[in-house]
C-alpha cells in the first residue's frame, strides 16, 4: 500500500488501521505482529495518541508497537493480498457477545458453514 497524503490523512489512515484488526489479541508469532512503522516525529506522536485513545476505548492493553520505519521488504507472492484472495473468512474485530452467541474468531472457509451461521 502506498500513503498518499493527498487522498487520505494519516490520522484518517490509523482510524482505518485501528477498525481493520483487533488490537487486543496477541500475536502468535512476531510475523504476524501488529506495529504502526511511523516515518517522522508528527506520524509517531499521532500513532502513539490513537493507540492510547484505543486502549481506553476498548478498556484493554493493545499489543501494537510503534516502529521507527526503515527497510521494508515485501513478502512472498503467495502472501500477497492473502484474505482477498478468500482463502480465510477473517473477523477482524470481534463483535460484542450476545447471550446465547458464540465469540467471533478466524475460521477457515471449509469450517464457515458449520462454525459461523
Amino acid at each position: 500500500m502506498d500513503f498518499d497524503p493527498s487522498v487520505i490523512s494519516y490520522g484518517k489512515l490509523l482510524d482505518v488501521f485501528w477498525a481493520s484488526h483487533d488490537p487486543l489479541e496477541r500475536p502468535w508469532r512476531r510475523q504476524y505482529m501488529s506495529a504502526i512503522f511511523p516515518h517522522d516525529d508528527e506520524q509517531k506522536n499521532l500513532a502513539i495518541r490513537t493507540r492510547s485513545r484505543e486502549a481506553a476505548r476498548r478498556n484493554g492493553k493493545i499489543h501494537t508497537e510503534i516502529l521507527p520505519a526503515s527497510r521494508f521488504y515485501l513478502a512472498e507472492a503467495y502472501h500477497q493480498k492473502y484474505a482477498l484472495r478468500g482463502s480465510w473468512r477473517i473477523s477482524c474485530v470481534r463483535p460484542k457477545k450476545r447471550r446465547g452467541e458464540a465469540s467471533g474468531r478466524h475460521v477457515r472457509r471449509d469450517d464457515a458453514p458449520a462454525r459461523m451461521a
